[in-house]
């Protein structure tokens, strides 16, 4: 049976032992390396990192010709993200370098990218593009997720609720630096397209700042897009962002 997220008091989820019922744990974590005085999405992606407007197959590709099946790059990467079901989701492309390599799987949304298999090198010589729209040179029109050259692993500060599930956000961690102070904003979205509402505000100078919610964690209902923007008093900023959540079955 379909159970309302209210019927559970915060103190509840983290007293009661929910976690032990949950059916995956996740923990997303982005990276900025040049914040500015205008807010964007955490990521290696530059700017807002928006949802996806409808489930659809994504483009997979690379900046580099030696990021293909049988190069000395990355050969395989795994697609993590919620499919036109609504379900939580995964998918391994082998890659093509800038040619576009199409996802099976009908997208609603894609929060990780992640090395599968890799060649002589041991890491992606390319940066490696999950978008859709005109792909130039390996680089998409419209971008979603993305590996930095070298990294393997996608940095990117988002996440999706897969449907049937509620999810407990019940830890959080912010980095800044350069000497600047920086405003970080959680902000989260309903299936239902409605608009990013702001549910949570940090200020940040220079530090680091861990947030632990396990006795009183944040409850996102399914289908929700949830997403960490932040904006700096001064050009050039590096800036984290991470956070664990764990998704429960209604």
């Amino acid at each position: 049976m379909k159970r309302n997220i209210e019927e559970f008091s915060p103190a509840l989820a983290g007293a009661t032992g929910l976690l032990a019922n949950a059916d995956r744990k996740t923990n997303k974590f982005g990276y900025a390396n040049s914040l500015s005085t205008t807010l964007e999405t955490i990521s290696t992606l530059g700017g807002i990192r928006d949802r996806i407007p409808s489930a659809t197959v994504l483009k997979i590709s690379s900046t580099d010709a030696n990021d293909t099946a049988a190069g000395s790059g990355m050969r395989t990467v795994e697609v993590t993200g919620v499919n036109s079901n609504w379900e939580h989701a995964t998918e391994t492309v082998s890659l093509d370098g800038q040619t576009v390599v199409l996802t099976t799987t009908e997208w609603v949304d894609v929060f990780r990218l992640k090395q599968k298999s890799v060649g002589a090198t041991g890491s992606n010589e390319g940066m490696i593009w999950c978008g859709d729209g005109t792909v130039t040179s390996g680089v998409p029109a419209t971008k979603y997720a993305n590996i930095v050259i070298g990294k393997n692993q996608s940095q990117v500060s988002f996440y999706t609720v897969s449907a049937n599930h509620y999810a407990l956000l019940v830890k959080m961690r912010l980095t800044a630096s350069k000497g600047k102070n920086l405003l970080f904003e959680l902000k989260a979205s309903d299936g239902d397209g409605s608009a990013m509402m702001l549910k949570e505000t940090y200020d940040l100078y220079q530090n680091i700042a861990e947030f632990d919610f396990i006795d009183d964690p944040l409850i996102f209902n399914e289908k929700t897009f949830i997403r960490v923007d932040g904006v700096s008093d001064g050009a050039g900023t590096d800036a984290s962002a991470s956070f664990t959540i764990f998704e429960i079955p209604y």
